[in-house]
This record gives C-alpha cells, structure tokens and sequence, in this order.
C-alpha cells in the first residue's frame, strides 16, 4: 500500500494505490492522520484510482476520516472507485455516508463548491 500527497490549492489529495484492507489500515490511519490532523483541513479527496480491493476494516477507516473531516464542517468525498468497491460499499450501506464520484474532477467540484 502506497499513498502519494499533494495539496492542490485548498484540497488535500491522497491518491491510494493497492488495496485498503485490515493489515494496511494503521499505516493508512498513521499517513493521513498526520495530514489532516490540523484543524484547518476542511477538504480532503481520495483517489482509489488504484485500489483493488477495501475490506470492513478499510471501510471503518473511511468512516472515521469521514467523522474527523466533517465534524470540523469540513467535506471529504472519495473519486474513481472501482465497481467492485461500489457494489461492497452499498452491501455494506456505507454508499449513502460517503462522497463518492466518477472521476477527481466531479470531487473536486463538489469539494470546492
């Protein structure tokens, strides 16, 4: 599991690559917490343009960064998540609870909006 940072104007952008699954998440956690923890990132984007696969425990995750970001007043949404992803999200019932577009540019516009 890799992820690359970058901050892109007020967006903070974590583009994931491999698979976002219980044996990766305190690594995830760690990275990102780090990033975020300052009280003034109000927009947060994932990119799982590369994730294969997310199991319960990466859900969990998703939900809390979802909690710390939007408790702030702040917006998190999560772009080019693969079908597979989209089908475990909505078994799981997560799909309405989380900000989930096509593509970083429709994120993006609803981060900045």
């Amino acid at each position: 599991m890799d992820i690359d940072y970058q901050k892109q104007n007020e967006i903070h952008v974590f583009a994931f690559s491999g698979d976002v699954i219980h044996s990766n998440c305190k690594k995830i956690e760690t990275l990102i917490q780090a990033k975020i923890e300052d009280e003034s990132v109000l927009k947060v984007l994932f990119n799982f343009d590369q994730v294969f696969f997310v199991d319960s425990s990466g859900i969990g995750l998703l939900g809390s960064f979802m909690k710390t970001v939007t408790g702030r007043q702040g917006k998190l949404a999560i772009c080019n998540v693969r079908e597979k992803t989209l089908k475990l999200f909505k078994i799981a019932h997560v799909d309405s609870l989380l900000n989930v577009y096509p593509n970083q540019e429709a994120a993006v516009d609803y981060l900045e909006s």
